[in-house]
């Protein structure tokens, strides 16, 4: 059954600019998206419309209680690590809330044309053309970016206070009596602003070489340009292979999928694993 749900990886921290990740750009390796593969010429490529939303203010609660919300932002508060920090998953953490100036969609559907044109940069053929069939690389199809972002954070503090009722006896400094006990449940309220801009969540396109004989989708560029001097112009092809990870292609990169939702739709959430997240 083909999965019609968008699919959003979550950007792996929170110091990511959005002109660090360029919409149209192929990586090698979606767990850093800042690391583009194709030439910074590509992008002026681009024959199709880009499509920008205005940028609307923000505000929610990521947790409440021992319960995460499912929208793309919360997932990002609770999985990526602020600064070296942990992130928000402790048991003790109450509720997180969260306010954000602006958050803003760009993103567009890739041509045929352009899929070619991307094929064709000389780093992106190159890691082809070493990889062989079966090699994938990730066109970034769609960015999102937050500004002005708090995060107020409340705690559960526990203490335990005991009391004695009796009398003192000096010599042993040992109270005598019936003793007691009471847990106090207190909260701390910690409170985080980033500036931003930063990016959160982006989208990809799967583009992987392939024999003709063995293409899935109903849409790929011819692979002759990846100079195979003993193939025909049918036996090499760019796949378009969609936005969706197969289980093997997580356990490759690291991540893992949990479910979410984006503009009260449902969607796919790709998440970094810590180690993944590391330069």
């Amino acid at each position: 059954m083909v999965n019609t749900r968008k699919s959003y990886f979550l950007a792996p921290s929170w110091e990511i600019s959005p002109d660090e990740v360029q919409l149209g750009s192929v990586v090698e390796n979606f767990t850093r998206p800042q690391r583009p593969l194709s030439a910074a010429t590509l992008l002026d490529q681009i024959d199709t419309a880009v499509s920008d939303s205005p940028g609307e203010q923000s505000s929610g609660t990521a947790k409440s209680s021992h319960q995460w919300q499912a929208g793309l932002f919360a997932k990002f508060v609770q999985f990526i690590t602020i600064g070296g920090d942990m992130s928000y998953t402790s048991s003790s953490t109450h509720e997180v809330e969260y306010t954000c100036d602006a958050i803003k969609t760009r993103r567009f559907t890739p041509s045929l044309a352009y899929i070619g044109k991307a094929a064709a940069d000389k780093n992106v053929k190159d890691h082809l053309k070493i990889g062989g069939v079966g090699t994938k690389v990730f066109m970034i199809t769609g960015i999102k970016t937050a500004t002005n972002i708090t995060i107020t954070t409340t705690e559960e503090v526990k203490s335990e206070a005991t009391a004695h009722i009796g009398v003192d006896i000096p010599a042993i400094q040992l109270p005598i009596g019936p003793k007691g006990s009471r847990k106090h449940d207190q909260l701390s309220k910690h409170t985080r602003t980033i500036a931003g801009p930063i990016l959160f969540a982006f989208q990809v396109e799967k583009m992987r070489l392939n024999r003709k004989h063995k293409v899935v989708s109903s849409e790929y560029v011819e692979g002759a340009m990846l100079g195979q001097k003993t193939a025909t112009v049918d036996d090499y092809v760019i796949e378009r292979a969609g936005e969706h990870l197969e289980e093997d292609e997580a356990e490759d990169f690291d991540v893992f999928v949990v479910p979410g939702h984006d503009d009260g739709e449902d969607c796919n959430i790709i998440v970094p694993e810590p180690q993944a997240t590391q330069s």
